[in-house]
């Protein structure tokens, strides 16, 4: 079992909630005779997406949302599979006294990366449609945005999607997020301890969450342009948010580590991630 976890800020980096999501690698997932009981709280701020090989019942992720005591589910939709009507995972999930995190995104699943929206004005109407019908707690345009295996496009071509979208939503009263920075906080991390002359921390930073090879690359990255790339993608991103009327930013991290091959995962979700969200407000 692997854990991904999904956190939420307000655009003064301040920690609202954070939804940790529960991959399930396969259906038989043990569990012991005896587990350790979960204690439940009326304010428990936590949420919960539960996925797996095969398809997931509606039932089976209300039923694990309340085991775990959690206020929140995660859903998503697809514009182009959007029929008029509310998904019965969705319906369920609300029906069940759940808050939901929705996703929206441009295209549904393919093979290849899906290019941001630039028909802004079809893209608009269609989301305010699909927003018609679902009452979300937070809408969340795209998924991880600057991941490549998804998204294809520049920066400006995000940031309209996400402004468009922020227009219709703010006007239907809905909350608005990105779809979720991922590896790229951690080497914009390490370059603002560099920008701020705060070498020590830079270094230590780097040992605790970037492997040997990434390290003895820095600064320049020769050997890891996909990297490069995406630090300076992120960045942008970044910069395009502070200056937007988004609700909250969005980032994921996963455990293991991925820069640092799981070796400090726990202490690189705790800590390092603490740092990451000063080193960018």
């Amino acid at each position: 079992m692997s854990n991904q976890t999904k956190c939420y800020f307000m655009k003064s980096f301040k920690i609202i909630f954070c939804l940790t999501y529960l991959v399930l690698l396969n259906t038989s997932c043990s569990k012991t005779n005896n587990p350790t009981p979960i204690v439940k709280s009326s304010i428990n701020p936590f949420g919960v997406i539960v996925q797996d090989s095969v398809v997931i019942s509606p039932n089976f992720q209300v039923t694990e949302g309340k085991n775990l005591g959690v206020k929140y589910l995660r859903e998503a939709i697809a514009i182009p599979d959007f029929n008029g009507a509310q998904k019965s995972s969705y319906s369920n999930a609300i029906a069940n006294g759940f808050r939901v995190v929705l996703t929206v995104n441009s295209l549904g699943t393919t093979t290849q990366p899906n290019p941001f929206v630039t028909d802004i004005q079809t893209y608009q109407s269609k989301l305010s449609s699909i927003l018609d019908v679902y009452k979300p707690e937070l809408v969340v345009v795209e998924n991880e945005e600057a991941n490549v295996l998804y998204h294809s496009g520049t920066v400006a071509q995000y940031l309209n999607e996400l402004n468009a979208a922020v227009t219709i939503a703010h006007s239907k009263g809905y909350k608005v997020t990105n779809g979720g920075l991922t590896r790229g906080i951690a080497l914009l991390t390490w370059q603002n301890y560099i920008n701020n002359g705060m070498t020590d921390k830079a270094q230590s930073f780097a040992d605790r969450v970037f492997s040997d090879n990434i390290k003895s690359d820095l600064p320049a990255l020769t050997n890891h342009s996909s990297l490069l790339s995406l630090m300076k993608f992120t960045d942008s991103l970044i910069k395009g948010y502070k200056n937007s009327s988004i609700d909250y930013v969005n980032f994921h991290w996963y455990e293991p580590s991925i820069l640092n091959g799981g070796a400090n995962g726990t202490y690189y979700s705790n800590q390092a991630y603490t740092e990451m969200i000063k080193g960018t407000s």
